[in-house]
């Protein structure tokens, strides 16, 4: 029997770092999340017995994995992928109960292997939809629902830039400086996830110039928290002086979030020519799913 199985990649439009344990078990973290493809897809073949059937190309593994998107986008794509693997061994994904179990087990995989990520991330893509993640000892979701004539304007409006560069602050870093007190970070955080839980919000009253706003406000902090001069913030400025409202790094920088409620296909020309790859992107509402076939 073979199986396959999807899990969509994500956006953070607000709440990078703030789900580190060393600030989410004291403060808790939040997160403002969007589930969205391309997707990252896996296959495994099972003999009738349920023992793997190894395939003839391969001694090791019969999974493999695709996705249209680069590993260091910050996209979640890493986690995107333990997701699936872990999905195709369970196999039940049916309800949201059992995708929030597999992706409670992500994490710990994925910090046991050294994977630099966030549980926003895990939960995001497992979860699918928009969702405020707040995370502490356990990771709580909220579930935002928009109207379909205000999806449909934000989607219009979201372009992502892949930057190729992930040069920003690190996970490791804001950890190491909130631990030892730099005021910087310690004021960073606790604003970011003020703004986040703003946004949401912002998403629930469906204004989008409010959420514009407020993911401006949210690049600012993050740059604040940054120590170097950074190529993802030369692309934010383009952006802005494009016509962009918000130009928000993702994460640690690998991509760059865009709003323009006006002018999109204009900036995404301004920023081709620029020699920056961009595309637009579609929600997905279910998340990791498995099929036979």
């Amino acid at each position: 029997m073979r199986l396959k199985a999807r899990a969509p990649l994500r956006l953070l439009f607000g709440g990078d770092w703030t789900d580190v344990e060393a600030f989410a078990a004291i403060e808790g973290g939040a997160a403002l999340t969007g589930a969205i493809l391309p997707y990252t897809q896996g296959s495994i073949s099972r003999a009738d017995d349920g023992n793997l059937r190894l395939p003839r190309r391969a001694v090791a593994s019969t999974l493999t994995y695709t996705t249209g998107i680069p590993v260091n986008s910050g996209l979640g794509v890493e986690t995107a992928e333990v997701l699936v693997w872990l999905a195709l061994v369970k196999t039940a994904t049916a309800n949201t109960a059992a995708r929030r179990d597999i992706a409670s087990e992500v994490c710990d995989i994925s910090q046991y292997l050294g994977i630099v990520s966030g549980k926003h991330d895990v939960f995001a893509s497992a979860l699918g939809g928009i969702n405020l993640l707040s995370s502490g000892q356990t990771t709580e979701c909220e579930r935002i629902d928009l109207s379909p004539s205000f999806q449909q304007a934000l989607l219009e409006s979201l372009l992502v830039a892949y930057t190729g560069s992930r040069d920003l602050v690190t996970r490791s870093t804001v950890s190491e400086e909130w631990t030892r007190g730099e005021p910087s970070v310690v004021a960073g955080l606790r604003e970011l996830k003020r703004l986040t839980i703003d946004m949401a919000e912002a998403l629930k009253n469906q204004d989008l110039n409010g959420l514009g706003a407020l993911m401006a406000q949210h690049a600012s902090v993050q740059r604040s928290m940054s120590r170097r001069p950074s190529a993802v913030d030369d692309i934010c400025r383009t952006a802005l002086e494009a016509g962009a409202t918000a130009a928000k790094p993702d994460g640690d920088g690998g991509s760059v979030i865009l709003l323009a409620p006006e002018g999109r296909e204009q900036l995404k020309q301004r920023l081709n020519r620029a020699g920056v790859s961009t595309f637009e992107v579609a929600f997905d509402f279910y998340g990791v799913y498995v099929m036979k076939g």
